[in-house]
């Protein structure tokens, strides 16, 4: 091969040399190759330092070599040797062709990456990944540590990062290892085959910071990076527990200097607080990291109580910034955007995201798909963009805000743990604290909080992880070891209920139909009244029921289902009947009788759709629901009726009402 170091130093002197005879390589070749621009191939090439070429303008069609973008040997180039260095040391990978397939290319690239700990094969999504910062479409300052799903493009340039691409060529001086880039297709395939899912490692979720975790009966935390034992990933600059045997006296003080300065109406609403900072911290205490938990709800008497600022304490601890997401319910019509609030929990979920906080909600919060998300172990969607359904554990805390007057259904109330706020002074702006930069001072304090939180979990450890003395049936587990840890170190239990926010404060459908009883009795006592007489009674109380407008369909639907739903409870010793369950709903006719026993022996219609039901309803306790003895006829009888329910209204009907047939079915349970 012609040494072109030894030609350089003949002609060097002359900058406008031009070889007129044949070049080294084909022009082919050559043009090809400086498309590339790639080094080593250069190298192997001409046996020389890269020299770049160019077309002369004098000379069309011939080489000219230019000094100016020549390498000497003479001079400081170390640092561009050790470049060189580096790049030779990449693995050549072969593309497809050449008797090579698109298996053999995916296999090849698959092995190279499988230790990187770079990309992950998620399972959940079924989708290659890596993590990084992650930006929520709603608030570009949600920026959290997430999962972002590798698209081809980007793939094709991760993979030049640790592998030369290419094929081989024949050239003049024979064949040489021409490098390309992988096209975009085939990094697709590549990305959508089971090669790399199966040899790629799993990650299913993201700390943000070390979580003391039960693995083989023993504490222990993740490791920094890739943990395969959790399928997790911590980063490695998350913030560390520094001191490991902070006495529980030292870990409260810590704590309570957090919580000293809000205004909490109760000792026990400040017991809550301390609850809602604990939880995110216990999820590798909990039979699962998907274990449900409460949701908590920050509640002012007024605004700038500072129920968010409290809120926003969590999102400090644990992901070093403040995460907050728009209101479940703004107050205007139509607030409760089921279909939104999907989304956005699904992007969440795929992101790998830990913590969502609704601040600031108004008017009635009633959203099944919200109600649904806090109590599901596993969250089923179609994946946005896409025609596939995923079913992704559900390891999301969740919390909201909002001040009195603020309302909400039975149902989210009974799981929530409630944190009151209350300030009496007229001006909240003119208030004075120690420390008006709280956030700012746990920022910077991060590593002593989550000693002092792991002081609470150690002590309960150590004295044999004793149970909550009080329960909580929809969130068992959670009761259990929030509750244990919190009184071993001398705390009440947060499984107090908060009976003023359960039955009078927020929960507006139980205290407004207990004036329903009230008002129908007094009208129409035992007496036989259909529901638009109902409606007309309770029109001129304008606090009642003040979410429905019954001058819609829609409405009179939604207040006819509420009415099913309350149909032999008592509420002031009055007790809700009905006439004839055949009948359609409006024309159906109700009584409100006094005394809840009389001729109906505290008789209450239950509602059976399974055989799991019918059990509950006998009093058993087996779960085996196939090997249950023959029904009853008063069993039957309720059994058919619950199931003749939703046919009661026509699909317009629903469609008019918003709803669809599955979601109505949800609301007459």
């Amino acid at each position: 091969m012609v040494n072109l170091k030894e030609e350089w130093e003949k002609h060097k002197a002359s900058k406008d040399l031009v070889i007129e005879k044949e070049p080294y390589v084909s022009k082919e070749d050559f043009e090809r190759l400086m498309a590339q621009g790639n080094r080593k191939d250069m190298e192997r090439l001409f046996d020389y330092e890269v020299i770049k070429f160019k077309e002369s303008k004098k000379n069309k069609g011939e080489i000219k070599v230019l000094e100016e973008y020549a390498t000497a040997y003479s001079g400081d180039y170390k640092k561009e040797d050790e470049k060189v260095k580096e790049e030779v040391e990449r693995e050549d990978i072969l593309l497809d062709g050449n008797g090579r397939s698109v298996s053999d290319l995916c296999e090849d690239v698959s092995n190279i990456l499988k230790d990187k700990k770079i990309l992950f094969y998620r399972p959940d999504s079924r989708q290659i990944v890596e993590v990084g910062k992650v930006k929520t479409k709603e608030n570009d300052k949600n920026i959290f540590d997430g999962f972002l799903e590798i698209k081809d493009k980007r793939f094709v340039t991760l993979i030049e990062m640790y592998a030369r691409i290419g094929q081989i060529y024949k050239g003049k001086f024979g064949d040489f290892f021409g490098v390309r880039s992988l096209s975009p297709q085939k990094a697709s395939i590549i990305l959508a085959s089971h090669i790399i899912e199966d040899l790629l490692p799993q990650i299913k979720r993201i700390f943000s910071i070390p979580l003391p975790i039960i693995y083989k009966d023993k504490l222990t935390f993740p490791k920094r990076g890739y943990d395969e034992r959790f399928c997790s990933w911590l980063p490695y600059d998350s913030p560390e527990i520094i001191d490991k045997r902070m006495d529980v006296k030292k870990a409260k003080e810590i704590i309570n200097n957090i919580f000293s300065e809000f205004c909490f109406k109760s000792e026990q609403d400040k017991t809550n607080a301390i609850a809602s900072l604990l939880t995110p911290y216990l999820k590798g205490l909990l039979q699962s990291f998907n274990e449900r938990t409460p949701v908590f709800f920050y509640l002012g008497n007024r605004e700038r109580v500072g129920k968010d600022y409290c809120a926003g304490i969590n999102s400090i601890v644990y992901d070093g910034k403040i995460l907050e997401d728009n209101p479940i319910n703004t107050g205007e019509r139509g607030g409760n955007n089921n279909e939104e609030l999907r989304k956005k929990i699904t992007s969440a979920l795929i992101s790998g995201r830990k913590r969502m906080h609704f601040s600031n909600n108004k008017g009635h919060i009633n959203n099944s798909v919200f109600e649904s998300a806090i109590t599901s172990k596993f969250w089923s969607d179609r994946m946005l963009g896409r025609n596939e359904m995923v079913n992704i554990p559900n390891e999301i805390d969740f919390s909201l805000s909002g001040n009195i007057g603020v309302t909400y259904t039975p149902d989210l109330a009974n799981r929530c743990r409630f944190i009151n706020l209350f300030l009496e002074i007229e001006d909240a702006n003119s208030r004075k604290f120690g420390n008006p930069k709280l956030h700012e001072t746990i920022l910077k304090d991060r590593e002593n909080i989550l000693s002092a939180l792991y002081s609470l979990v150690r002590n309960w450890y150590d004295n044999g992880k004793p149970e909550g003395s009080i329960p909580f049936t929809s969130f068992s587990d959670w009761a259990e070891v929030c509750g244990g840890i919190m009184e071993c170190a001398g705390y009440n239990s947060p499984c107090i209920t908060d009976k003023n926010n359960l039955e009078v404060a927020g929960d507006s459908e139980t205290s407004d139909m207990k004036q329903l009883f009230e008002i129908c009795y007094f009208a129409h006592p035992n007496t036989p009244i259909k529901r638009n007489e109902i409606i007309r009674l309770i029109n001129g109380e304008e606090e009642l029921f003040s979410y429905l407008d019954f001058g819609e369909r829609k409405g009179q639907i939604n207040f006819g289902l509420k009415l099913r739903k309350f149909i032999g409870r008592i509420f002031s010793d009055i007790k809700l009947e009905i006439l004839d369950r055949n009948v359609r709903t409006s024309r159906q006719e109700y009584i409100f009788k006094k005394g809840g026993n009389d001729g109906n022996d505290g008789y209450v219609t239950p509602t059976l759709k399974s055989l799991e039901d019918i059990n509950i309803y006998r009093g058993q306790t087996t779960t085996n629901y196939t090997t249950i003895t023959k029904l009853t006829e008063k069993e039957q009888e309720i059994l058919n009726l619950n199931k003749e329910k939703s046919k009661e209204f026509t699909d317009e009907e629903l469609k008019e009402a918003g709803y669809s047939r599955e979601e109505f079915e949800v609301l007459i349970k």
